[in-house]
């Protein structure tokens, strides 16, 4: 928890961060298990070293830090890395019962000077939320 607090603070100074990412959550799953379904190396994962219940993740999105930050433009990047790999993510959600998720985390900037971030979806990203079943999180701050 502390190293979470010192990311954010240090984040306070040099503009907005803004993550987008998709999530594939579930239980009594490995991450590298996903590599049979999808071929994009994951910006994280996490597995569980504790016997059930086990809570792993699979992730894979794109990261932003300036003045200005559109989160529109960083799903719409997002997405067109997905696509192609759109029938795999839905087979290994199927096959793990995996929860998706579309996963927005900005670290607004502590300036006034600097404008928030524009947050919005193309229709082609809420297609594709939409077409693996995915739910959005939005989280802020400051």
């Amino acid at each position: 928890m502390s190293g979470e607090i010192k990311i954010a603070d240090s984040l306070k100074t040099e503009g907005h961060e803004v993550f987008v990412d998709l999530v594939l959550k579930g239980f009594a799953f490995e991450p590298e298990q996903l590599q049979e379904y999808i071929s994009l190396i994951p910006t994280g994962s996490k597995s569980s070293e504790k016997p059930s219940p086990k809570w792993n993740y699979w992730k894979y999105g794109v990261k932003k830090k300036a003045d200005f930050v559109d989160v529109y433009d960083l799903s719409e990047s997002l997405v067109h890395k997905l696509l192609p790999e759109k029938q795999g993510i839905i087979e290994a959600i199927k096959k793990f019962k995996l929860n998706p998720m579309f996963q927005v985390v900005i670290y607004f900037s502590d300036s006034s000077q600097i404008s928030t971030p524009a947050i919005g979806f193309s229709r082609d990203a809420i297609s594709f939320i939409d077409s693996i079943g995915a739910t959005i999180d939005i989280d802020t701050y400051k």
